[in-house]
């Protein structure tokens, strides 16, 4: 019989359990919200706009975007979530969010 270690996974766990998340949020605009969220209120970093696609398969489209979020809806077909994130990647935008 042999047995595999889970310390890292159960580490994890503790600590998503035990984190503080009553935290406040400030958003651009200057509204304030009270409440749970990940957000520590305090964080500083650049805004990026966020633009939804229904597949990010279109390169071209992508490139025009530039500088963006890019949320791609997945079609569910073999190997395009993997195209999907090699083109976000070579377009040169920001980040891309999947919905798979």
């Amino acid at each position: 019989m042999k047995t595999l270690p889970s310390g890292t996974p159960w580490v994890l766990t503790v600590a998503a359990g035990t984190m503080d998340r009553d935290f406040g949020a400030t958003f651009g605009n200057k509204d304030t919200v009270d409440g749970v969220a990940l957000f520590p209120g305090n964080f500083s970093s650049s805004q990026f706009p966020i633009v939804f696609m229904d597949a990010c398969d279109e390169m071209s489209v992508l490139k025009k975007l530039g500088q963006k979020i890019v949320v791609c809806q997945d079609p569910g077909e073999e190997g395009s979530l993997g195209d999907q994130f090699n083109n976000i990647q070579a377009a040169g935008n920001i980040a891309g969010v999947f919905i798979t």
